[in-house]
């Protein structure tokens, strides 16, 4: 079992690292403490969220496949990122602008319409001083991936080597999750125990 100084370690290189837009290096995310289990601390409103360190990561849109491809315009900038760790598990904090709330075809009963989503991706390997590729990782380094997508109060739980490998996982760790709206965008949590 990693430790959860590995486990917010290789988070923050995952989510900040090779990103451009730092040219000093990588910021290293802290994580605050979270008192008693994890899942007192799994609500986005929760007070321990408020003594966490908050990261600004700026977004960057995927360029199209086709130079004659139009690329849409970017309607979000910067997801703030928190972590909680607590002795029996870790918590992430994701928050973001998003004037619209796009919700999945279920309950929209639009079909092919595509709910307002986020992912977390972590190191399926423990301490390792190469990390997994950012596009969801590689057959050598797998990348263990959390996603919330609107009006579900439950992570999906998947696991990538490489970009259009991805295969859920058989047998799940459930993997918390709670998203609510906040003024004109979302905050959202996932939490997971370490074991």
């Amino acid at each position: 079992m990693r430790s959860r100084e590995a486990i917010l370690l290789l988070l923050a290189l995952a989510l900040l690292g090779a990103r451009p837009g730092y040219d000093a290096g990588a910021p290293v995310l802290s994580a605050g403490v979270c008192p008693g289990e994890i899942v007192a601390c799994s609500a986005p409103t929760a007070r321990a969220w408020r003594d966490a360190a908050a990261y600004a990561i700026p977004l960057r849109m995927t360029p199209p496949h086709k130079s004659s491809d139009e690329l849409p315009q970017q309607s979000i900038d910067t997801l703030e990122v928190r972590a909680l760790a607590a002795e029996d598990g870790l918590a992430i904090r994701l928050a973001w602008h998003d004037e619209s709330v796009d919700l999945a075809p279920a309950q929209t009963g639009q079909i092919g319409s595509f709910p307002d989503s986020v992912a977390v991706q972590l190191p399926v390997v423990g301490e390792s001083e190469v990390l997994p590729a950012l596009a969801m990782g590689s057959a050598e380094r797998p990348v263990n991936i959390w996603r919330w997508s609107a009006g579900v109060e439950e992570a999906e739980e998947s696991v990538a080597e490489g970009f259009g490998k991805l295969r859920a996982v058989a047998e799940p760790t459930p993997v918390g999750a709670s998203g609510q709206r906040d003024g004109a965008g979302w905050v959202v949590t996932l939490w997971r125990p370490y074991a």
